[in-house]
């Protein structure tokens, strides 16, 4: 029985007002087809892997422009580093399991692990900046 306001019930009896002949990537046996949104999370996936990697990787490994050497701390540019990481893999992998229709019925698996880590990599770069801050600030002589 076709769904109720569905404007070519005739054409596509499908319960959801879909033409089931239509490729689907999260229909199985159904051949994927480059859609706007499978194009989308390979732009994505590829934006943030040759801008952000490179950099992240960089940040671990201690290079860094003369600017934010002056401005931190070893240990704050391998943290930043690890931070950017904990992005890039967010970034990568929701969109990599999004387009490959992985999700499906767990699809709040995504929307909570998206925003848990981009908390986490911003808890612990703050953490460490306010830590080495702390630590080497020089304390105020004591008054006698």
């Amino acid at each position: 029985m076709p769904a109720r306001g569905c404007p070519n019930a005739a054409v596509h009896p499908d319960e959801n007002c879909r033409n089931p002949a239509l490729p689907s990537p999260s229909r199985p046996g159904h051949d994927a087809a480059m859609t706007t949104a499978n194009a989308f999370t390979w732009a994505w996936s590829a934006g943030w892997t040759l801008l952000v990697l490179p950099l992240s990787i960089a940040l671990l490994r201690g290079r860094a422009a003369a600017w934010a050497r002056r401005r931190a701390t070893p240990r704050m540019l391998r943290m930043r580093g690890i931070g950017g990481l904990i992005l890039w893999a967010s970034a990568v992998t929701s969109a990599v399991l999004l387009s490959a229709g992985v999700y499906g019925d767990r699809y709040y698996l995504g929307v909570l692990v998206g925003p848990v880590a981009v908390l986490a990599a911003v808890v612990l770069v703050a953490v460490t900046d306010v830590a080495e801050r702390r630590r080497s600030r020089v304390p105020f002589p004591t008054s006698q």
